[in-house]
Parts: structure tokens; sequence; C-alpha cells
């Protein structure tokens, strides 16, 4: 997947994921491997966005997963027995 990517993407991708995340009460802390969180690290450096953080990039992408998907996710709690999730 070699999509030309131009400046407004990187905006836009900075407007979505690197904005500032407070989480009121403290939150939850959660794991990340060492690779992913040098990727964020390194995204976050090069952003120029001074108030962005792992934890706030966690955030923002998993709050526009769950927003981008839903329909799947209501459907998976309130039908509980449809949720199978496969080994690995």
């Amino acid at each position: 997947m070699n999509k030309k990517v131009n400046a407004d993407d990187v905006t836009a991708y900075c407007d979505a994921f690197l904005a500032p995340c407070r989480i009121p009460g403290g939150g939850r802390q959660v794991r990340i491997s060492d690779k992913t969180a040098r990727q964020i690290s390194l995204i976050i450096h090069l952003s120029g966005v001074e108030t962005a953080t792992i934890g706030g990039f966690v955030e923002n992408v998993i709050s526009r997963h769950l927003s981008t998907h839903e329909d799947v996710v209501k459907a998976m709690l309130t039908n509980p027995p449809v949720l199978k999730i496969p080994k690995q």
C-alpha cells in the first residue's frame, strides 16, 4: 500500500491522533510492545506537537476505532453469545 501522502493527510492525522487528551480519574494502565512505544514516540517527536503523549495517542486511536466500528461493538456487547474470539 503506497498511497501518496500530502500535507493535508499529515495534518488530519495529527489533528485526529495527536490531539491533547485528558483522561478524568486517572484512567487505566495498558501495556504496549517496546516496538510500538518507540514508533509512537517517534511519531510524536517528529510531529512537533508538544502536548501529545503516548497515552493520549493510544486513547485517540482506540476511541476512533470504537467509533468507527460502533455497530459491531454494540452488537457484540448486547448479544454476548455472538462473541466468539478465535484462538491465536
